[in-house]
């Protein structure tokens, strides 16, 4: 859900808790998002599609499955970090979801136990 009949503002969120000032005209765009004109906000918005990201953890040999829910025919792409002040690192190649329920699994190996994952979408 975007946006909250009957409260306008300028802000930015979701379930909700984005705001719109008198949206006017929508279109779907070549990548399959929404794109809306906040008339009196004076913006052009893109809504994306929220999705979840639950990690699944197996045994001593550092498996992690990343699972998320996609949009089909949407481009992603996993990254991962060793810790918080690393630069972002990919996950092997984009991969493009084929239905709803998409994931990736990562194999690692070394002295460092933990790891940080965030999913884009890629154009």
């Amino acid at each position: 859900m975007s946006g909250l009949a009957g409260i306008p503002g300028t802000g930015d969120g979701v379930n909700g808790t984005g705001r719109f000032y008198n949206p006017y005209g929508l279109v779907v765009a070549a990548d399959g998002s929404l794109v809306v004109a906040d008339t009196y906000n004076e913006l052009v918005r893109a809504v994306l599609v929220p999705f979840k990201l639950l990690l699944q953890v197996s045994g001593a040999a550092h498996t992690v499955t990343i699972p998320w829910d996609a949009v089909i025919g949407k481009k992603y792409q996993v990254q991962f970090k060793e810790d918080l002040a690393a630069a972002w690192s990919n996950l092997g190649s984009p991969v493009t979801a084929t239905n709803l329920n998409w994931s990736t699994t990562d194999n690692f190996t070394g002295a460092n136990r933990q790891r940080i994952y965030r999913v884009l979408i890629v154009p």
